[in-house]
């Protein structure tokens, strides 16, 4: 929000409860928005425990239900675009790049969670077909940077190269994500509003790091001499992470590229030291 409010949008959110600036689901619902309006469905509910069956039934209402709803309401009105933000872990697992036509499986690893966004997504896809809805929808990959929750993976390396403390690997670090940082997120998406572009595009790097790569670079950032410690099983888990995703089609239609990790991780820790000493 402070992005686009920097840029002169006329910004509010909406959410279950209303804060200073924003407005509640109720009051969204009954206003009659004005064209050009554009809506960031953004909004997730991310299971406290992706194993647990009983999430589904909140997966499900906050994931794919309440996107429906969206996507019918705005359907409703001219010239409103919707940009949604979904989860770019919802790819087969490869090592090399996924594109937006590669196969999809929500089967393993955080199956509630990931099924309901692809859920939802179908939903979009589908009012965007049959009723003209003007949307487009960023399957973003694991995004890191300020803000993120502390119990993030970055966010508890970076913790933990600060205090000089070894960082501590499962795994043998072998897993494998696609990190893009969250002002690249927050870039893409303002373009992604900005243009005509309908569909689905990928938001990452294009690469996918290893966990230990990630350490690796963590602790040059922060310049940790505690190096590494393994622990646990020293093999890969039979769903060793997430797919990297190809960003050629995304790269094509907004003319963006995304910084690299190292990068990344460096602006992150010039962040982190300034917030440390306020």
């Amino acid at each position: 929000m402070a992005r686009l409010k920097r840029e002169g949008w006329e910004v509010a959110g909406v959410g279950r409860k209303a804060v200073e600036g924003s407005m509640t689901w109720e009051t969204f619902w009954g206003s009659n928005l004005e064209a050009e309006t554009v809506v960031f469905h953004l909004a997730a509910h991310i299971p406290n425990d992706m194993e647990d069956t009983a999430e589904v039934d909140a997966c499900l209402d906050g994931n794919a239900m309440l996107t429906l709803r969206l996507a019918e309401f705005m359907a409703d009105h001219e010239g409103l675009r919707l940009v949604l933000g979904s989860t770019g872990q919802l790819y087969r697992f490869q090592t090399h790049p996924a594109d937006e036509l590669s196969p999809t499986d929500t089967s393993g690893r955080a199956c509630f969670y990931l099924s309901s966004k692809l859920l939802g997504e179908t939903f979009v896809e589908r009012t965007r077909m049959k009723r003209s809805l003007n949307a487009i929808i960023l399957r973003i990959a694991s995004c890191y940077g300020p803000g993120m929750s502390a119990k993030a993976l970055v966010s508890r390396f970076a913790a933990r190269a600060a205090a000089a403390c070894p960082l501590t690997l499962r795994f043998g670090g072998l897993e494998r994500f696609d990190m893009i940082h969250v002002d690249d997120v927050v870039e893409l998406l303002i373009r992604a509003a900005s243009s005509q572009a309908q569909g689905i595009f990928n938001a990452g790097t294009g690469s996918g790091l290893t966990v230990r790569e990630i350490a690796d670079a963590v602790n040059l950032a922060y310049g940790n001499a505690g190096g590494i410690v393994l622990d646990g099983p020293e093999t890969a888990p039979a769903q060793p992470g997430f797919a990297p995703l190809c960003m050629k089609k995304t790269m094509a239609a907004f003319g963006w590229k995304p910084r690299s990790f190292q990068d990344g991780i460096c602006q992150y820790h010039e962040w982190d030291e300034n917030r440390r000493h306020q």
